[in-house]
């Protein structure tokens, strides 16, 4: 089992969290902690990890950029 831990900062990590959330797999937790949003990933082997990560990662930009428009 491979285990990936993200924390990032966001002006309003409550509201990136919330917009993240539904993309979540059963392999995944996001919750708020300490001002950030922290996603744990874990998958069976790396490469799906990674790949994961990376979508996950990319959908917390969309999620940050979007909320900044508003």
């Amino acid at each position: 089992m491979t285990t990936i831990r993200l924390e990032t900062e966001h002006g309003d990590p409550r509201a990136v969290a919330r917009a993240v959330a539904p993309d979540n797999t059963e392999e995944m937790e996001t919750k708020v902690d300490d001002g950030q949003v922290v996603t744990v990933v874990e998958r069976e082997d790396i490469e799906s990890a990674g790949a994961t990560a990376d979508d996950y990662t990319r959908n917390l930009i969309v999620a940050d950029e979007l909320l900044d428009a508003l």
